[in-house]
């Protein structure tokens, strides 16, 4: 029986939460600091980088929405004592991720000068958004994957292995961006497309590190018996739980985009500020993301293993917890918005 069924609800979820901490923690300085370097650019790199984030929000949305289905049904086989199962489902759902990675990717690149040109970017800042995203389309399969694996070692109920892979693909993104962006070390200076191709190769190294540790360690990754019906039933089944998350999901990136049109018609800082704010948003969103990660492999396995009475008790007291939370970061961003601003950009 998996330990997420065994221990106190309290004790089990603080345990995952906070080796997971550090991983949402790097999630989020992994988007401040290209938005960080970028902006050292210049305002106008900032902005072209600002319309791309409902478009890299959307993408990256629903291919989580396909790794939370995945996690959600391994869990479940993990809390039924089915390792078999959970190991088949995480390996077709490696290659779910690999098709719609390849699908997302081939319509992304013949669609992003009409997309961006819908988001309001034009001249010199559409040029700069369509070099970022011609290289960051490229890495939508190793994007997919990384995600995939991830999620479904979050599913384990091993968070610090999560943590780990989160952790790395961050300090890689760190290192590689300037050297990318500026051109240091005898690398050519790439500007903001240097910001991509860091994005790209943090993300294949992340990808390919979870793959070892899903086959090696956890033993969750088999292709010997893959059959094609036995690889539809798998999608199906992680489908069913994926696709209303994608559903869901994908509203905040469409509304992002929305908003950005509107924003880009007060001009270049106002599209340039409003991303920076979305980035500054996300980072107030760590600690309620790190509850709510740890959370979902603990109902899973709960469900799995027909304890719905501490799935209940978890459910009520994440909720209290995310009220409480969401007002008092509230003041506190309320008070040092100028401060926030400020380290982004000296633009007034």
């Amino acid at each position: 029986m998996s330990r997420l069924v065994e221990r106190g609800i309290a004790r089990t979820l603080v345990s995952m939460a906070v080796p997971m901490l550090a991983g949402t923690f790097a999630l989020n300085a992994y988007n401040l600091a290209d938005t960080w370097y970028v902006a050292r650019l210049g305002t106008e790199p900032l902005a072209a980088m600002s319309f791309t984030f409902p478009v890299v929000m959307f993408l990256g949305f629903f291919v989580r929405g396909i790794g939370t289905g995945a996690m959600t049904v391994v869990a479940h086989s993990l809390g039924a004592n089915r390792k078999e199962d959970a190991a088949t489902v995480a390996t077709h759902g490696s290659l779910l991720c690999v098709v719609a990675g390849a699908i997302l990717a081939v319509a992304g690149w013949f669609s992003i000068r009409p997309v961006f040109t819908r988001l309001g970017a034009s001249g010199e800042i559409l040029l700069m958004a369509e070099q970022y995203m011609r290289i960051w389309y490229v890495g939508m399969v190793f994007r997919a994957l990384q995600v995939l694996f991830n999620d479904v070692v979050i599913g384990t109920g091993h968070t610090k292995a999560s943590s780990s892979l989160m952790v790395l693909g961050t300090v890689l993104n760190f290192i590689l961006d300037p050297v990318m962006i500026f051109g240091l070390l005898g690398f050519p200076r790439m500007g903001i497309r240097g910001a991509a191709l860091a994005t790209v190769i943090s993300e294949g190294i992340v990808m390919a590190s979870g793959f070892v540790l899903l086959k090696r360690r956890y033993g969750l990754l088999s292709f010997a018996r893959s059959t094609p019906a036995g690889i539809l039933a798998s999608w199906g089944r992680i489908l069913k739980i994926g696709a209303p998350s994608i559903l869901s999901s994908v509203l905040n990136p469409v509304a992002s985009g929305v908003v950005t049109r509107m924003v880009a018609g007060f001009g270049v800082a106002a599209v340039a500020a409003f991303g920076v704010a979305g980035r500054i948003e996300m980072f107030a969103f760590m600690i309620p993301m790190t509850v709510g990660m740890s959370l979902l492999p603990f109902m899973a396995q709960n469900y799995g293993a027909g304890r719905m009475d501490r799935v209940r008790t978890a459910y009520k007291g994440a909720i209290t917890f995310a009220l409480g939370y969401g007002l008092a970061i509230a003041a506190v961003f309320a008070a040092a918005a100028g401060l926030l601003a400020g380290f982004f950009s000296k633009d007034p």
